[in-house]
C-alpha cells in the first residue's frame, strides 16, 4: 500500500496522509504540481474472483445467515411467483428488494424463534406468518422499501403496526414471536 501526502493549502496547517492503493481504489493518484491537489483517474477494478466464485460466495454466506428451510421456502414462493406472471396471472413477481430485506429480517431474528411460513403479498411483498390455531396469529409483510407491516392476534389481543427495518425490531414484535416459542415449548411437553 502507497502513502500519499497531500501539499500543503493555503488555508490548511500541515500536510496530510492518505493511504491509496490500486487494490482498494478504483481511483489512480496523479498529482498535479500547478494546482497543488490531488487529482485522480478512473481506472477499473480487476476482481480476483470470477463471478461464480461471487455468487457461490453470497449462496454460503445467505445458507448461514439464513435459515435453511426458509431459505428453501422462499426461493420456491419466488420461483413460483415468476413462473405465474409469466403465465399471465395478474400478481407480480416477488421483488428483489423486499427478499433483500426478508433476508435481514430473518437473519436478525434470534435463534430460538420457530421458523415462519413463507408467501408472497400482492404487490411483490414477501410475507412471513407465524400460526398456532385461529386465535394465535402473527403475519409480516415485507415491503421492497423496507417497511415492515405486521399484524398479530392473541385470543381477544388484536395489534398491527409498521415500521421500517432500518430502525431495527420492535421490542413488542419480538414478545410477541416469543409467544410461538412458549407455544411450541408446551404443545412439546404436552
Amino acid at each position: 500500500m502507497e502513502l500519499a501526502v497531500l501539499p500543503r493549502k493555503p488555508h490548511t496547517a500541515g500536510s496530510r496522509p492518505v493511504q491509496v492503493s490500486e487494490r482498494s481504489s478504483p481511483l489512480v493518484v496523479s498529482f498535479d504540481p500547478d494546482r497543488y491537489y490531488l487529482q485522480s483517474e478512473t481506472k477499473p477494478i480487476t476482481s480476483p474472483f470470477s463471478k461464480a466464485d461471487t455468487e457461490q460466495f453470497m449462496s454460503v454466506t445467505l445458507s448461514k445467515v439464513m435459515r435453511p428451510k426458509v431459505k428453501e421456502a422462499l426461493a420456491a414462493v419466488i420461483t413460483e411467483r415468476q413462473e405465474a406472471w409469466e403465465e399471465g396471472a395478474n400478481y407480480p413477481p416477488v421483488s428483489d428488494l423486499s427478499v433483500a430485506w426478508a433476508c435481514h429480517f430473518i437473519g436478525s431474528l434470534p435463534n430460538d424463534i420457530p421458523d415462519p411460513e413463507v408467501g408472497a403479498g400482492p404487490s411483490g411483498e414477501v410475507s412471513f406468518d407465524w400460526y398456532d390455531g385461529p386465535d394465535h396469529i402473527l403475519s409480516i409483510g415485507i415491503q421492497p422499501d423496507g417497511t415492515m407491516n405486521y399484524a398479530y392476534a392473541s385470543g381477544n389481543d388484536r395489534v398491527h403496526a409498521s415500521r421500517n427495518l432500518e430502525k431495527g425490531l420492535p421490542s413488542s414484535l419480538l414478545g410477541m414471536l416469543y409467544t410461538f416459542k412458549i407455544e411450541v415449548l408446551e404443545h412439546a411437553a404436552g
